[in-house]
């Protein structure tokens, strides 16, 4: 049950700040703001959630994330 409460915190989280507008996140700022380790798993959960996130590479390969719309 501690696991599952954590990734809910984290998920709550990711999706709090990914609502803002115009805002991105990538894995190590989800590390350096939320404690997030694994970014691809809270993403893949904001999707099931039934949002729509967009994953862009910039040019030196860093892949941030940002929510389209719901």
């Amino acid at each position: 049950i501690g696991v599952f409460m954590k990734k809910l915190s984290q998920f709550q989280k990711v999706l709090s700040y990914l609502r803002g507008k115009k805002r991105t996140l990538t894995r190590s700022q989800a590390m350096q703001r939320f404690k997030v380790k694994n970014l691809p798993a809270r993403i893949s959960e904001i999707r099931q959630a039934g949002y729509k996130v967009n994953k862009v590479k910039n040019r030196v390969g860093t892949t941030a994330y940002s929510i389209v719309s719901r």
